[in-house]
Formats: C-alpha cells, sequence, structure tokens
C-alpha cells in the first residue's frame, strides 16, 4: 500500500470518527432520556410492540407505507436492548447515524474530497429537519437509510 493511500485511509477514518463524535454531541445535548412518545411515534411503538412481543405484524389504518423497514429495524433494538421508548430513540438515532455515514460513503466513493463529504455529511447530521427525528420513533430516517442503502447498493 503506497503512503498516499495509507494517508487517505486515514484521513477517512479521521472523518468518520468526527462524524460519529458529533453525532453522540448531538445525543448529549438532546439528552433522549425518558418512557413517553413524541408526536405520533406512539402509534409506531405501538406497532412494534405487537411485534417485539406477539411476533405478529400490527399495522394501524393510517401507518405509512414505510413501517414495515421501521418496524424490522426497531424490533433489532428491542430485542437487544428491552422494549421502552428509549431503546426505540435509540435505534432512530443509530439509523440517523448510518445515514450520515452512507452520504460520506458515497459522496467519497463517487470523487468527492473527503472534507468536501464530510462537510455534507454533518450538513446533513445537524440539518434541524433531521435532527429532529433522530430523537424520535418515526418512519422518516428509517426510510431515509433504506434509500439510501438502495443507492449505495446500486453505485
Amino acid at each position: 500500500m503506497s503512503e498516499n493511500a495509507i494517508s487517505t485511509t486515514l484521513t477517512r477514518y479521521k472523518f468518520e470518527l468526527l462524524l460519529i463524535s458529533i453525532a453522540l454531541a448531538a445525543f448529549v445535548v438532546v439528552w433522549p432520556f425518558g418512557e413517553y412518545p413524541i408526536l405520533d411515534d406512539w402509534a409506531f411503538v405501538k406497532s412494534l410492540e405487537h411485534l417485539h412481543y406477539e411476533g405478529k405484524l400490527v399495522v394501524m389504518e393510517w401507518n405509512p407505507m414505510s413501517l414495515t423497514g421501521h418496524l424490522v429495524w426497531g424490533l433489532m433494538f428491542t430485542k437487544l436492548l428491552g422494549f421502552s421508548f428509549l431503546s426505540t430513540k435509540i435505534a432512530v438515532f443509530c439509523a440517523g447515524l448510518l445515514l450520515t455515514l452512507l452520504v460520506y460513503w458515497l459522496a467519497t466513493r463517487h470523487g468527492a474530497p473527503p472534507a468536501l463529504a464530510f462537510l455534507a455529511a454533518v450538513a446533513l447530521l445537524l440539518n434541524p429537519l433531521l435532527l429532529v427525528h433522530i430523537f424520535m420513533y418515526m418512519t422518516d430516517v428509517t426510510g431515509l437509510v433504506w434509500q439510501w442503502l438502495s443507492i449505495t447498493c446500486l453505485s
């Protein structure tokens, strides 16, 4: 491996660690601990509760199309951490972190300099429209993650 390739790899890892650090700092600042729903996430948590305890997929009439992938994502965390509002918030926070890393990886894969890709990922992470959603169990963030995973696989 050449010296330039090693330098590029180290730079990439520094930016990825910095992205993770910024996301964790946002988590500490918001401090989303508490067993309470925010906005409509009670309905999604109710569907997750059925899936977690009964193994049944129960979808309410007005839930969005993206709920199934959202429930699968949430189920991984509730099985690992136990069923609670906090575990659902952690699940979506991790999805938001994955989304920002996917944006970074995809941008660098297509030729963006690591610093520019980092700025794009930070702009997404700290965007108030995303930041507010990564701390509640709504389908917005996981829906975006599934879309960006698809884009990443296709590129």
